[in-house]
């Protein structure tokens, strides 16, 4: 998957929640919005060939801090990093949770995840 597709993929996520009135950003609850949120575990492959977990509220918003240089002191020293895959959660709970079992992974498991889930082969990394 090209950088340009998971942006695409991202942004089509983005779009069929907020049409469906799932907002994905913080700064609107800040406004007294109502919202329902949605959480993200996520894999970032890192310029250095090395893979990422987190988790987030707002994927798009916590690629572009990622690649700003302003995420995860791992990433800062790493980038630009690529989104891989992610998983959506109900509850901020689940992803912490989720991304606390991937980060127990081997490697190996992770890229066997990502063969299964999201199309890539062992030579993509």
């Amino acid at each position: 998957m090209t950088d340009q597709e998971a942006l695409f993929w991202v942004k089509f996520v983005v779009g069929f929640y907020q049409n469906n009135g799932i907002i994905l950003t913080r700064g609107l609850l800040k406004r007294g919005i109502k919202t329902k949120l949605v959480y993200f575990t996520y894999i970032l492959l890192c310029s250095d060939h090395t893979l990422y977990i987190g988790w987030t509220d707002d994927l798009v918003r916590r690629i572009q801090v990622h690649n700003a240089g302003k995420g995860a002191k791992y990433t800062r020293a790493r980038l630009p990093v690529k989104l891989l895959y992610w998983e959506k959660y109900a509850t901020k709970k689940a992803a912490m949770r989720r991304e606390y079992d991937l980060k127990q992974w081997r490697r190996e498991e992770k890229l066997l995840l990502l063969e299964e889930k999201a199309g890539f082969d062992e030579e993509d990394f």
